[in-house]
């Protein structure tokens, strides 16, 4: 199956808007209904004043038939780090669990879905920057 560039590599490097770091997701594939563990290093130049780190996995399905539907749909959420100033390198931790909805990276026939993992850093009265990796969700670690 097609997956995106880095979907199954455990880590990968992102950058938007003078923020740039790398994200470490553990285990790579993501499993539905299971826990994960993860790890930011993010840079910033200059330093600046933020709102948060949000944290979201976003998985976009869509029908790949005529007049087909496309939707995204946040699968988790979590917080990296509350407001303050933010600059130099920092490391960040965290860990979680996958909801058991059903939303596995698939291609069909008539359908697909994909996923990536979004860091936003929230900040007052501007536009919020997100780095952005590609993941793989599946649905079982038995073979």
């Amino acid at each position: 199956m097609p997956v995106a560039e880095f979907a199954l590599y455990p880590g990968a490097d992102a950058e938007a808007d003078g923020f740039e770091g790398s994200v470490l997701l553990d285990p790579s594939p993501l499993c539905i209904g299971a826990p994960f563990t993860g790890r930011i290093t993010l840079t910033a130049a200059p330093p600046r004043k933020m709102q948060e780190i949000r944290l979201e996995l976003r998985v976009r399905v869509e029908a790949t038939v005529g007049n087909g539907r496309e939707e995204t749909i946040t699968l988790w959420t979590g917080i990296a780090a509350g407001p303050g100033e933010f600059g130099g390198p920092q490391t960040m931790t965290f860990e979680s669990e996958l909801p058991t909805r059903w939303l596995p990276t698939i291609l069909t026939e008539r359908g697909r879905s994909t996923a990536q993992f979004h860091v936003i850093v929230a900040t007052a009265f501007a536009r919020d920057p997100h780095l952005v990796r590609d993941v793989t969700i599946c649905s079982t670690t038995e073979l």
